[in-house]
């Protein structure tokens, strides 16, 4: 990809950035969601996917209730 950027400008300091205090659950494999996977996964946090979204190995699906990323199976 190409990325394009142009300065538009200053802006104040608005303080320190907020930094998130739960890691990401991410998908450890290609496949579609199963419902099974997901009832097993919601303990560990929140899902953004649905049952039979494809997804690829390293994307994020949900939020992990721990601070840690977590490799986790939704495709089982």
């Amino acid at each position: 990809g190409i990325a394009h950027s142009i300065f538009e400008g200053h802006e104040p300091w608005f303080g320190e950035l907020r930094t998130r205090h739960n890691g990401s659950l991410v998908a450890d494999r290609s496949g579609s969601v199963t419902p099974f996977a997901m009832v097993n996964l919601q303990e560990r946090g929140v899902i953004f996917t649905e049952a039979g979204t494809e997804v690829y190995e390293g994307m994020i699906i949900g939020e992990n209730s721990r601070a840690d990323d977590m490799d986790v199976n939704i495709t089982k």
